[in-house]
């Protein structure tokens, strides 16, 4: 699971949580997406 920064005209719209795949079909809509990977808490 990674945490996606959704960007779009270099503002930050929304951040969610979810996987690569996610990343790349948001790429493809035309949104920049920076991608962090979320540690597991224990």
């Amino acid at each position: 699971m990674f945490k996606l920064y959704v960007y779009y005209h270099d503002v930050l719209r929304y951040t969610i949580f979810a996987s690569l795949e996610k990343a790349q079909e948001l790429r493809n809509q035309g949104f920049y997406v920076d991608v962090k990977a979320v540690s597991a808490q224990h």
